[in-house]
């Protein structure tokens, strides 16, 4: 069984059925009608590939309803049955619409070769219909997708000298037609600022198409004198044996995007020179302190009491005769400069401190380098969690001359 559906239309039932005989023995499967009405209801009612007409319907032509299926069912392949078998004859059939013609009385053995030859035709059409109903389909999608996107799409020759395709989203962009810039191809290096348009005709060059280096952000300049910022990016395609033969490529505005980068850069210049000017004053305040400090008695200080880490200021170990960081920074090192008989006072001061939030204040003397005792007067507070526990404990200490 063939996938060549046929109809067969002849007002002569026994011309008719000899016709289907030989077409059902080869394993067709054949429809008949016996006038122009009777094939239009047919064709109706069930898929028709194939077409068999006889030149004379009754009062009707087989011409004339070849005719009206290439206008309603173009996809039928329409054959006339003649008795004449003049070239003129023949030529005249084929000019009218039909593909070919079958010539009574029938020979079977060459009906079926050429019923080989017309199955073969009728299925590439078919084969030929799905592709272009893909290809419509995928085309009408691609239209949709590229009219309903911020992207411009274009596709030009290696020359950029013709355009292939632009996408409608470049009449809202540009501000000009698609047509328009089909139409003046040669005017489209004119619409860009004039101070990108050296480095954008640069780009042309074949050899950068080939290298996919079509990469660019450049300022357009629309007809209501509009200046807009675009990134475009092409991209080369090659033919079948490699050779560049068009450039695509996809166009962007990012117009609002540079005007938040310019705002971002001035933002940030803006803060750069506060960042200056705070650095200023900082550092007049930190001249102000080391004056301040190095002109007194005073040092400070700071304990992590988690980590048991404690910072004193130079200031300190200048005090006690050491060198900067000469010991251990823990709170074990403080203790073993402290004088034996004020250790227990210290630490009660230090525990009221940091459980019950007294203010740090004592004296109590320190072993200097030479292995002399002096007095401090000490001050600090600590700070807490957000559970309360103590994490670090700040202050001061000033040398005293005395006790009192």
């Amino acid at each position: 069984m063939t996938n060549t559906n046929i109809l067969i239309v002849d007002d002569d039932k026994d011309h008719a059925e000899s016709l289907r005989q030989i077409l059902v023995s080869a394993g067709y499967k054949v429809l008949v009608a016996h006038s122009y009405d009777g094939a239009l209801e047919e064709i109706n009612k069930s898929r028709v590939d194939l077409a068999f007409i006889d030149n004379k319907l009754g009062n009707r032509s087989g011409a004339e309803l070849i005719v009206w299926l290439q206008n309603h069912y173009p996809h039928i392949l329409c054959i006339m049955i003649t008795a004449y078998a003049e070239v003129h004859s023949i030529m005249k059939i084929i000019k009218g619409g039909a593909y070919d013609s079958l010539l009574k009385p029938y020979n079977p053995q060459k009906l079926l070769l050429d019923m080989n030859r017309w199955s073969d035709k009728v299925r590439l059409e078919k084969e030929k219909s799905k592709i272009e109903s893909v290809l419509k389909d995928e085309t009408e999608k691609f239209r949709q997708l590229s009219e309903n996107i911020q992207q411009v799409f274009w596709l030009t020759d290696v020359e950029i000298t013709k355009i292939h395709y632009i996408s409608k989203t470049f009449e809202k962009v540009w501000g000009r037609t698609c047509e328009d810039l089909v139409e003046n191809i040669g005017e489209w290096i004119n619409w860009i600022h004039i101070e990108d348009r050296a480095r954008v005709f640069a780009l042309r060059d074949p050899a950068k198409i080939i290298a996919g280096k079509i990469n660019v952000e450049y300022r357009i300049i629309r007809p209501d004198g509009a200046i807009r910022w675009i990134h475009d990016r092409g991209f080369p395609i090659f033919d079948e044996n490699g050779k560049l033969y068009r450039v695509g490529g996809v166009a962007e505005d990012i117009t609002e995007r540079k005007k938040i980068e310019s705002e971002l850069e001035s933002y940030r210049h803006s803060l750069e020179e506060q960042v200056q000017e705070r650095t200023r004053k900082i550092q007049e305040l930190q001249g102000l302190y080391d004056r301040a400090i190095n002109g007194s008695n005073t040092a400070l200080w700071e304990w992590d009491v988690l980590a048991d880490r404690v910072w004193w200021s130079p200031k300190f170990f200048e005090l006690l005769g050491y060198e900067y960081n000469a010991f251990e920074t823990n709170y074990n090192s403080f203790k073993e400069l402290l004088h034996p008989d004020d250790r227990d006072g210290v630490y009660d001061a230090i525990h009221k401190n940091l459980e019950q939030r007294i203010p740090y204040k004592t004296k109590y003397r320190l072993k200097t380098r030479s292995g002399q005792y002096i007095w401090f007067y000490a001050t600090g507070q600590a700070t807490y969690d957000e559970a309360g526990k103590p994490v670090t404990m700040s202050g001061s200490i000033l040398k005293l001359d005395s006790f009192e």
